[in-house]
């Protein structure tokens, strides 16, 4: 056999083998279908925070003024608490502007209480909870402990939400 033929048959054999495989042959003008991608929502929470379980008058009891603990002992025992979130329910005794935009609300928790108890510092996202607020309003509100009581100091509070 010639080099001519071989070679005519070797190509007619690869041409063959890729048109049965799909490599080549017919081209269409279609396009590929398309598809519309589906949106996919993603909710995000905001994170759980774990509310220690201590009413204010407990917490008044170990920090207030009837505190039995030396101021010592209230140092020691305020790092179990500092930072952590509470859930405490009170009357409103003022709410304030602040310059930034956010809020501050003043609670006591005693009837007889003749200033406030807390002083709770919220962010202006909640300013529609917070407006309406008037005083002896009876709510309850959660923040993170900032400072506790003193001589001369209240329990502040940055609050993170209100309930009426």
């Amino acid at each position: 056999m010639s080099t001519i033929r071989k070679n005519t048959i070797i190509l007619c054999i690869i041409l063959f083998a890729l048109l049965s495989s799909g490599c080549i042959g017919e081209t269409t003008t279609e396009a590929p279908p398309t598809t519309t991608p589906t949106p996919t929502t993603v909710t995000t929470e905001a994170p759980k925070i774990e509310i220690l379980d201590i009413p204010y008058d407990k917490f008044n009891s170990l920090f207030g003024e009837e505190s039995k603990l030396t101021d010592a002992e209230k140092d020691i025992e305020w790092k179990k608490y500092e930072g952590k979130a509470v859930k405490w329910t009170g009357w409103v005794v003022d709410v304030n502007e602040n310059i930034d935009g956010g809020y501050s609300v003043t609670f006591k928790h005693y009837l007889g209480t003749e200033t406030f108890d807390t002083i709770v510092d919220f962010d202006e996202n909640l300013k529609d909870k917070l407006t309406p607020l008037k005083k002896d309003d009876f709510v309850t509100y959660t923040g993170r402990l900032v400072t506790k009581s003193g001589a001369v100091s209240t329990t502040s509070l940055t609050g993170t939400d209100i309930e009426y």
